[in-house]
């Protein structure tokens, strides 16, 4: 007789083996994995609402199978409405407070939630810039008021002006043709609204996005700006 290999345990076995079970097998040749798995089959967790042994799929939760089907909430998908079920830790998990039934309606959602106030680093460095030059005027950025709730990247409602920096996606399909199509419908919309509303505005076409175009339509508005306020 001989003592088990695995140095923690105490059981005595034949010469001609090495270990006395499959367990000290895996501890002695450390099956991580197999190990834990072993251990934890042989010494399982209880629930901690109904103190039922859980088995090892549900290691990582604090309720068993039962316990979650009892607890889990009903949601309807606020894309498809279909009827989803999610437990509490995927509840609290949720940023926007909504249940999805899956990752494509999640998607949708969240491109929806998107909104043009979500300017581009030229179009804010284009702001900056008049307010710079002109900081007695209230120059106010994504304004929904002028136009009756459309929205104008920069309003100055003193001056009855307001302008539109139109990138790259308002002359390009570059989301697909249905997406373009919807852009250019709103920026005719706009259009007739402001003259509806005797509102000067000015569309500064951006098809690059460089320097050269912010310096040049920075002076086409500053000279805007000063004819505008001497006729005041």
């Amino acid at each position: 007789m001989k003592k088990c290999n695995y140095d923690r345990c105490k059981n005595q076995i034949d010469k001609s083996k090495v270990y006395c079970s499959r367990k000290c097998s895996m501890l002695g040749n450390k099956s991580i994995h197999g190990a834990t798995k072993l251990l934890y089959t042989t010494n399982p967790s209880k629930c901690i609402k109904c103190n039922i042994n859980m088995d090892f799929k549900h290691r990582h939760t604090k309720c068993c199978k039962q316990c979650r089907a009892t607890i889990a909430q009903k949601f309807n998908c606020p894309i498809c409405n279909a009827l989803i079920k999610r437990g509490p830790a995927v509840v609290n998990k949720s940023k926007s407070g909504n249940q999805f039934c899956s990752r494509s309606c999640a998607a949708t959602y969240n491109n929806r939630q998107r909104r043009k106030s979500h300017r581009s680093k030229i179009e804010i460095k284009f702001f900056d810039m008049l307010k710079s030059k002109f900081p007695n005027l209230d120059i106010i950025p994504n304004d929904k008021t002028m136009l009756d709730g459309l929205e104008v990247d920069i309003a100055i409602p003193s001056l009855h002006l307001a302008i539109e920096w139109n990138g790259i996606i308002h002359f390009k399909p570059i989301y697909g043709q249905e997406k373009l199509f919807a852009t250019q419908q709103r920026d005719a919309e706009k259009l007739k609204l402001a003259t509806n509303k005797n509102i000067n505005l000015i569309v500064i076409s951006d098809h690059v996005s460089n320097q050269q175009i912010v310096d040049e339509s920075f002076n086409q508005i500053c000279t805007l700006i000063k004819s505008i306020q001497s006729t005041i």
